[in-house]
C-alpha cells in the first residue's frame, strides 16, 4: 500500500481487510485524514481510495478505506479474497 502526502510513500501492511488495513506506525502516516491511498493486490494495481485513521497505538495504525463507488469496493474485495484464497490453496 502507498500513502500520498507530498509524494507516494510505501507503507508495510501487517493485516489487510476489505474495509481497511493495519500498518506499522511511521512518520510517513499523516496525523489525521482523509488522505489518498493506493491499493494493489493480485492483478489489481493502483486503486485509489481515501484513507482515514481509525486508531493509533505506539507500534501500529488502523486505517479505514473509503471507496469512490461500489464498483471499486467490489473489485477490491474480489481481488483481495481471490489472492488470499490462492495463497492458502495447496
Amino acid at each position: 500500500m502507498e500513502i500520498y502526502t507530498d509524494s507516494w510513500d510505501h507503507v508495510e501492511a501487517i493485516d489487510v481487510g476489505i474495509g481497511g488495513v493495519k500498518i506499522k506506525r511511521s512518520d510517513k502516516i499523516p496525523a489525521s485524514g482523509p488522505f489518498v491511498c493506493k491499493l494493489g493486490v493480485g492483478a489489481l494495481n493502483n486503486l485509489l481510495v481515501l484513507g482515514d485513521i481509525m486508531w493509533m497505538s505506539d507500534q501500529t495504525v488502523g486505517i479505514r478505506f473509503e471507496f469512490d463507488n461500489q464498483s471499486d469496493h467490489d473489485m477490491w474485495a474480489e481481488n483481495l479474497v481471490d489472492t488470499l484464497l490462492s495463497k492458502l490453496s495447496v
